[in-house]
């Protein structure tokens, strides 16, 4: 029995943990009232269910549910959907909208491996490392510091950037490496992650922590679990948990770009003087700074250049051999000795911001300033080519529309002068330009009456929904409370984002009723709450059907009734063979067709592949999809007959 329970997340999730999960969530969502920036999808949901999820932290909710792995038997009730979102140009990206027991789920994950790796950030801390992401979580007295410094990146990248600046400014003899990583959320290896860890992490914390190979592969498993058996790291609203896990994975890079520095430093003797990363999440930037040259000034050019070259070659390899990331075209070097180059960096960080400022921010320009810069900005994003923006060739400073989530400047664009400015601007306005800086874009339309009603009509005159077009119809109705009926319905015809939008209008948090499992209720389930082998088939099973390996699925579906009916028969699975089945299904009144239909997934589990490979008379076939559902279906019928009379 205790291996078993390695089996399961409460091995090394306890419920104090699962307590601190729900807190840093249920903080974030009480922060929506009065930040924008969590005027997102997924929390304008949470919102409208917090005062549902009082059961969720009890103990009861998490012995049942959590702690067991009966969670993955609960499909309605710990779910979750996968949809695109626009990147710049037209590239997209996979996004995830969680239920709110399943996003408490992913916190404690992530939880967790923050109090495994706080000493191990703390020990491999280095002076010159100045690192940082959106939001800056740590444990004091075993307790999760949770406030809105932790749990937002205003200030954290403030750090970033004056650190940057900092540098930048600096009177030395200098370059400056700007690494750019190929879609770095999809690339993160959560198993490259967890496997170094259990390597570099203290033995005396993996004992207090019961990090071990059990530990890793549940975790690994669950975020294949998410990903459809590909290996990465989801991306989702605000989610501080997956900026963590990302600066903690380059964490290991920058340990592996200090390697590499000493490497070329030993070929190049007397010849870099210091140097420092400084990076916000992904956002990597090496300064290298060197000793005065000795010799004549073309010669140390030369050998600064091979310097770099072996340094970025050398990088690259052992972030590709190690992490699973590759730099692309956009890897930047910059000689701060040359002019043009300090002036393009020194740009690219004044201009760089979030795309949320921190909420009033002074940065010393007036109020009035800023609104007309916002108005200018305006003006000059609609004399551009649609097909210029889609390929990014504008030399628009977009970080000037950052200042609209400022409250007084949003007071000062609505003085009747400048209503009259915003509303000639979007008469004759092209929406489709709006995918250059979407959210702060649409909280200026919002300011004028006229332009929205526009905004709305070309939203809804949209016959086929793009990626880009759902995200400007989902993001409109985030600024505006949802209030469109239009809009709301146009999104309950969209495949992609119909599910979640039921499950926005049911609000349900605890579904007991029907929460997952077949269509049977909780109360019928709860026997089966410690039969962990029960369990571990249905862990499984439900993570083959979603990567639509049904060979396998019907083997632990097999399994899944084969167990059901020897606990309901108090028999040892031992010897229960199908003839026991049968009997017992038959002595309970189960109609002969079904019976027939669970013998014949015994027969039929015997000519799978996954199982048997066959004979020279008889070969062994797959699974098709179709197939499949008729024996689960049969399963979900019986399995309803069964528990209803006990």
């Amino acid at each position: 029995m205790g291996n078993l329970k390695k089996l399961q997340f409460g091995y090394f999730i306890d419920y104090e943990l699962w307590l601190e999960a729900k807190r840093l969530l249920d903080f974030q969502i009480s922060n929506k009232k009065t930040n924008r920036y969590y005027n997102t999808l997924n929390f304008f949901y949470f919102e409208s269910i917090q005062s549902k999820t009082k059961q969720v932290a009890t103990k009861t909710y998490f012995k049942e549910k959590v702690q067991n792995n009966f969670f993955y038997a609960l499909e309605k009730e710990f779910f979750f959907y996968k949809y695109t979102l626009p990147k710049d140009g037209i590239g997209l990206r996979r996004y995830f909208f969680f239920g709110y027991p399943m996003q408490v789920f992913y916190y404690a994950v992530g939880i967790y491996l923050l109090k495994v790796s706080q000493q191990f950030l703390a020990d491999y801390s280095r002076k010159n490392h100045h690192c940082f992401y959106g939001g800056n979580l740590t444990f004091e007295k075993d307790k999760l510091h949770v406030n809105p410094t932790s749990t937002t990146y205003y200030s954290s990248y403030k750090k970033f950037k004056e650190k940057l600046d900092q540098e930048i400014k600096k009177n030395a003899n200098r370059s400056v490496i700007k690494v750019d990583i190929q879609n770095y959320f999809d690339n993160i290896s959560m198993h490259k992650l967890l496997t170094e860890m259990l390597e570099r992490v203290k033995f005396s914390d993996k004992q207090l922590y019961n990090f071990d190979k059990s530990t890793v592969d549940l975790i690994d498993f669950y975020f294949r679990f998410l990903n459809e058996d590909r290996d990465c790291l989801p991306q989702s609203d605000n989610n501080v948990i997956s900026s963590f896990i990302g600066y903690l994975y380059l964490t290991l890079g920058d340990l592996y770009i200090e390697d590499s520095i000493n490497e070329i430093k030993r070929l190049y003797p007397n010849f870099l003087k210091e140097y420092k990363i400084i990076r916000y999440v992904d956002d990597i930037h090496i300064s290298l700074d060197f000793f005065s040259p000795k010799d004549e000034a073309k010669a140390h050019s030369l050998k600064e250049s091979k310097f770099i070259y072996d340094l970025l070659n050398l990088i690259s390899d052992k972030f590709y051999k190690n992490l699973n990331l590759r730099f692309n075209s956009k890897t930047e070097i910059f000689d701060l000795n040359e002019k043009k180059d300090f002036n393009i960096l020194k740009n690219l960080v004044e201009s760089s911001s979030p795309e949320y400022p921190e909420p009033n921010a002074n940065n010393g320009t007036s109020i009035p300033d800023k609104g007309q810069l916002i108005i200018d900005t305006l003006d000059r994003i609609k004399a551009l080519d649609l097909l210029k923006v889609v390929e990014g060739k504008h030399e628009i400073d977009l970080t000037y529309l950052n200042d609209i989530y400022d409250d007084k400047v949003r007071t000062f664009l609505q003085s009747p002068q400048n209503i009259k400015k915003l509303d000639a601007i979007f008469t004759d306005f092209n929406y489709d330009l709006f995918r250059l800086k979407t959210k702060p874009l649409i909280v200026i339309l919002a300011l004028s009456n006229k332009a929205t009603g526009e905004f709305e009509n070309f939203l809804v005159s949209k016959s086929h929904l793009t990626t880009f077009d759902r995200d400007l119809i989902i993001n409109y109705l985030c600024q505006t409370g949802f209030n469109n009926k239009k809009l709301v319905s146009k999104l309950y015809s969209d495949n992609q984002i119909k599910d979640i939008f039921n499950e926005i209008k049911a609000k349900k948090v605890v579904n007991n009723k029907l929460p997952g499992y077949y269509k049977i209720e909780f109360a019928k389930l709860k026997r089966f709450k410690n039969e962990i082998s029960l369990i571990e088939q249905i862990r499984l099973r439900t993570h083959y059907e979603r990567i639509s390996n049904y060979s396998i699925s019907l083997n632990l579906l097999l399994n899944e009734i084969h167990l059901i009916c020897s606990l309901l028969e108090c028999k040892d699975i031992k010897g229960y063979d199908v003839s026991d089945v049968r009997s017992f299904l038959t002595a309970e009144g189960v109609e002969n067709n079904e019976v027939i239909k669970i013998a014949t997934l015994f027969d039929r589990r015997n000519n799978n592949p996954i199982s048997h490979s066959g004979n020279n008379i008889r070969v062994a076939s797959s699974i098709t999809k179709d197939e499949y559902f008729v024996f689960k279906n049969s399963v979900d019928n019986v399995l309803g007959f069964l528990l209803s009379k006990n």
